[in-house]
């Protein structure tokens, strides 16, 4: 349990989570629409053509999920500077 600067308990075990973790979750979003291979595909036609569609959709949705990750750690590194003690 968290108790928050203002007294407020919070009985979340997943109220603050590690970069880690978001990261794993970006990635898990990223292979959910995508497996390796054909993200290795991807980045070699963008690699010789930026401007490939299929490249061009791929590198989009990416982007799109990455700041969705970015996002998160915002909101949990908010969260953990709201932290005054954590409790078992």
């Amino acid at each position: 349990m968290y108790v928050l600067k203002n007294g407020e308990k919070v009985n979340d075990p997943m109220y603050i989570m590690p970069d880690e973790w978001v990261n794993d979750r970006v990635v898990e979003k990223i292979r959910s629409k995508y497996g390796i291979n054909e993200e290795l595909k991807l980045v070699r036609l963008g690699a010789m053509d930026s401007g490939n569609a299929e490249f061009v959709a791929f590198n989009e949705y990416v982007e799109s999920i990455r700041a969705w990750g970015r996002g998160e750690k915002e909101m949990y590194a908010k969260r953990k500077s709201e932290v005054k003690d954590v409790l078992d």
